[in-house]
């Protein structure tokens, strides 16, 4: 993919993200004087993804000097005729719209161009089909607060209760992994089989046996 950071607009909080950015990927900071300092964290991130990374600094102040910039560089990639990916504009000025209904009405063949506040946004934008994509989906995915809160306090209090039920055990130091075979649906086939694969048959009885006094 093609990022375009309207860095003057962003600043760090546009590079939410970098950390899934991939040697195919490229970016490009578009920053004037006024806006060229940047966290050492967000910047090692950008070194160490192993993106194509370029600068282009502005040094003549305009209004929206650096928003042509940004549209002229889309322009030189589309032109190329060697890139048929995702574009994004990493910005939160809404006058970048413009630019995405043209290359959608205009352009032939019709581009999407992608325009969000950060990097993060911009990869589940572009529905790409990849593993950092669904990863990042369900990283922002939206949750009930109350709902997810109640799962939390229901784990809580299991996890207190297997700490009671096998600190005094040889499983002691399995809590972690006895966890993970009650959580999600507590049907006593299915953890009794858990049990099993997860530890062998001998211990597997054992744990389940001592399991049927909590769930």
């Amino acid at each position: 993919m093609h990022f375009m950071i309207d860095f003057e607009n962003v600043r760090d909080r546009g590079l939410d993200g970098t950390q899934y950015l991939t040697p195919q990927d490229s970016v490009t900071i578009f920053y004037s004087r006024a806006s060229q300092k940047i966290s050492q964290g967000k910047l090692k991130e950008l070194f160490d993804s192993g993106c194509n990374l370029s600068l282009c600094k502005l040094d003549n102040t305009g209004k929206n000097a650096l928003d042509f910039w940004i549209v002229s560089r889309i322009g030189e990639i589309i032109g190329g005729g060697d890139y048929n990916g995702p574009i994004c504009i990493v910005s939160n000025d809404t006058g970048f719209k413009s630019v995405r209904a043209y290359y959608q009405k205009y352009a032939s063949p019709v581009r999407d161009i992608f325009i969000k506040g950060d990097i993060l946004h911009c990869i589940v934008a572009a529905n790409e089909n990849s593993l950092r994509r669904k990863e990042i989906a369900q990283k922002i995915k939206e949750a009930d607060i109350e709902k997810e809160f109640e799962k939390y306090q229901e784990k809580t209090k299991m996890r207190r209760e297997l700490e009671k039920l096998f600190n005094s055990s040889e499983y002691a130091g399995m809590i972690e992994q006895i966890m993970g075979i009650v959580d999600g649906e507590n049907r006593h086939k299915t953890i009794y089989l858990d049990s099993l694969k997860r530890f062998g048959r001998k211990q597997g009885v054992e744990i389940y046996r001592m399991l049927k006094q909590v769930i």
